[in-house]
């Protein structure tokens, strides 16, 4: 029993001890070393943040670098939390197939695009000049009478290629 005693005390205090080097300053003297070298990623990482803006697009919150919005620009989707790039495409939905209301706004604009049905009230826009204000014409879709829906459509692949992600 005594040497059961005497190994038990023998392990804790071996143990015990193990975790404890003597020298309590050195320890603390890291830490503050660790948040100096942290310290310039972290304020970086907040200056990348603050100069993005934030939009809601397709009901759903994006950070962008700057305005326009450009076929082939990056943007983040904070949702999915997730780049994506965008296409040169909006799709609009109208409350009635027989709606004029995309063919007066595009003669209005004197924008050059295609256009393709994809449902009786569902029509794809494809703008033929990628320097194309996107959000603009995303914003000013929306507040157009006689649309319900407008979205402007987003790559989520990881494509280099960003002719390949506008398409």
């Amino acid at each position: 029993m005594c040497k059961n005693l005497f190994l038990l005390l023998m392990v804790i205090a071996f143990f015990g001890g193990a975790g404890c080097s003597g020298n309590d300053e050195a320890n603390t003297q890291s830490v503050p070393e660790q948040v100096q070298v942290r310290a310039p990623a972290i304020e970086a990482l907040k200056k990348n943040m603050n100069s993005q803006q934030s939009l809601l697009i397709n009901k759903q919150k994006f950070q962008v670098a700057s305005l326009p919005i450009l076929a082939g620009d990056e943007v983040y989707d904070t949702r999915l939390r997730q780049p994506a790039i965008v296409k040169n495409e909006i799709v609009v939905v109208t409350d009635k197939a027989e709606s004029d209301v995309l063919g007066k706004y595009l003669k209005e604009h004197g924008v050059s695009v295609s256009t393709k049905r994809l449902a009786s009230t569902v029509i794809a826009i494809y703008f033929a000049n990628k320097k194309t204000d996107l959000y603009s014409h995303y914003q000013q879709l929306e507040a157009l009478p006689g649309v319900k829906q407008v979205e402007m459509q987003f790559n989520y692949s990881p494509t280099t290629d960003k002719a390949l992600a506008t398409m």
